[in-house]
């Protein structure tokens, strides 16, 4: 009987150290969650981006459902902005969208994706892919979120965007120009009129176009183009040059 006693003692010393274990091991789960999380902030805060890079994974790998993880996907992007990685950054800012959508980090998620396109756009002679998708990112969240004190910067960064896409073309038109190729050179400067007519290069664009189209003798286009241009820019820079096609000279 006292070996049963023993026995029944022992017993129910291992079943509740059991369940002791096994609560604090479910609260080490939860704490180790907030841990890391902490971890990470203050390695972040510190600008140790590589180390706080590692907790936020944890974070996302190890407790995808926890209240940590759509913080952990926002600073995953923005450790990437802040690294000048802005191809990840987009990316990362993206996906936090998709998957996160009722995140708190949602409306300055989907500008900073935008933003990171913007600083992708390279210098107006080269390609503009990334250009393209600024513009059209910055318009997303404009119409997503108007009201908004960012939608402000959102309509300026889209209008210097599009006076590098409005150069790119204008400038492709002067090179025309330069080779002695008016025809091929009034098609950029039609572009500009039509596709960028709000951009800087617009006036410059209709004085460029009617300079070749009196360089090809088309002098009844010249005339209904000036007048049009006058109309335009009444006080414009090249007021003086319109008025030496009118009388006859090159």
């Amino acid at each position: 009987m006292k070996i049963l006693a023993v026995f029944a003692i022992v017993l129910c010393g291992i079943i509740l150290f059991s369940s002791c274990s096994s609560t604090k091991s479910s609260e080490k789960k939860i704490q180790t969650a907030e841990t890391t999380y902490l971890d990470a902030m203050e390695a972040f805060k510190d600008e140790d981006y590589l180390t706080a890079m590692k907790y936020f994974e944890v974070i996302k790998l190890q407790y995808p459902a926890s209240q940590f993880a759509d913080d952990a996907q926002y600073y995953t992007a923005e450790i990437n902005f802040k690294r000048k990685e802005y191809i990840l950054a987009a990316f990362n800012y993206r996906l936090l969208l998709t998957t996160y959508r009722s995140s708190e980090f949602s409306k300055i998620a989907y500008f900073k994706q935008a933003l990171s396109y913007y600083n992708l756009s390279p210098s107006f002679d080269r390609d503009q892919k990334y250009t393209y998708e600024a513009i059209q990112s910055l318009t997303d969240f404009y119409v997503a979120y108007p009201n908004d004190s960012l939608s402000k910067e959102s309509l300026s960064l889209i209008n210097e965007l599009k006076n590098k896409l409005a150069r790119k073309v204008y400038e492709t038109g002067i090179f025309y120009k330069k080779q002695e190729m008016p025809r091929s050179a009034v098609i950029y400067f039609d572009q500009v009129l039509e596709e960028y007519f709000d951009s800087m290069y617009h006036e410059s664009a209709m004085f460029e176009k009617i300079a070749m189209l009196h360089w090809m003798k088309k002098y009844e286009e010249v005339v209904i183009l000036s007048e049009s241009y006058k109309q335009m820019y009444p006080r414009g820079q090249f007021i003086n040059q319109l008025a030496d096609f009118s009388s006859g000279r090159k």
